[in-house]
């Protein structure tokens, strides 16, 4: 009977060291999972930026790569927010591309022949609280653009102003446009339909989930191309929402702000 008892302590022993090893277990595993879901989490924060950084990167230096200094202008985009900061620049320039081909198109001496107006600019989309779940106060940084809502788009647009220009006529040749406010539109959300400005060709959002979108220019030496030098910015917003209000703190150069500085040697 002795030997019994003995024996059934012994075991009962044996469980509290099983059930304490197990519950160890346990809760180092919990404390794994958090970190791996918390490191998941900032790592698709990332990689949403990247990607639509390289989004737009793709697009503004496929059409930009063909313009002309002469052919290429900048505006902005007013306070969409009403927080004192401008959403981002409007940039345009001629392309020489023909929509219905793909194809360069060049006059009769060579030299490109003008089809469309192409333009980019950053704008904050119109019902953009029900869109985010979330208020932008928005305001001003420094270069006097909203650096608070990283919601914004980067739209691109073709426009054939005036007479339609046609391939066959050499005197239908697109000209710049001296003022793209009437274009400069905001979305309802990410839907582009109700956009039917006068010319209005191909529209789209390049890029979504962006900060900052401005570009700079200067004269080259003598016998080398222009240079523009393109900055786009976007945010890791779930994590950046753990140590700043976003939408009301400043963005553009916060710890969980990435850029994408790129340049683009004109051709033509």
């Amino acid at each position: 009977m002795l030997l019994k008892r003995a024996r059934a302590a012994h075991s009962l022993t044996e469980l509290v060291v099983v059930f304490g090893i197990f519950s160890l277990l346990l809760m180092v595993a919990g404390v794994l999972f958090n970190e791996s879901r918390s490191t998941l989490r900032r790592t698709s924060g990332i990689d949403t930026c990247m990607r639509e950084l390289r989004k737009a990167r793709a697009a503004v230096e496929r059409d930009l790569v063909l313009a002309r200094p002469g052919a290429l202008s900048r505006s902005f985009v007013g306070d969409s927010l009403g927080g004192g900061g401008r959403d981002g620049e409007a940039l345009w320039f001629l392309s020489p591309i023909d929509p219905a081909t793909g194809e360069v198109v060049r006059k009769q001496d060579g030299t490109p022949f003008w089809q469309r107006n192409v333009l980019y600019y950053l704008v904050v989309p119109q019902n953009h609280n029900n869109t985010f779940g979330q208020i932008c106060a928005g305001g001003a940084g420094a270069n006097g653009y909203d650096d608070r809502c990283p919601h914004k788009v980067l739209i691109r647009k073709e426009i054939d102003s005036g007479p339609p220009t046609l391939p066959t006529d050499e005197t239908t040749e697109e000209t710049l446009l001296n003022n793209v406010a009437p274009y400069l539109t905001r979305p309802n959300g990410f839907d582009l339909t109700a956009m039917a400005e006068a010319g209005l060709g191909e529209k789209k959002i390049v890029a979504s989930f962006l900060l900052g979108f401005e570009s700079f220019s200067a004269p080259p030496p003598a016998g080398l191309p222009v240079e523009v030098l393109v900055d786009v910015r976007a945010m890791s917003i779930e994590e950046a929402r753990k140590e700043i209000r976003v939408g009301s703190d400043p963005g553009y150069a916060s710890r969980f702000t990435h850029q994408a500085p790129f340049s683009v040697y004109l051709r033509n």
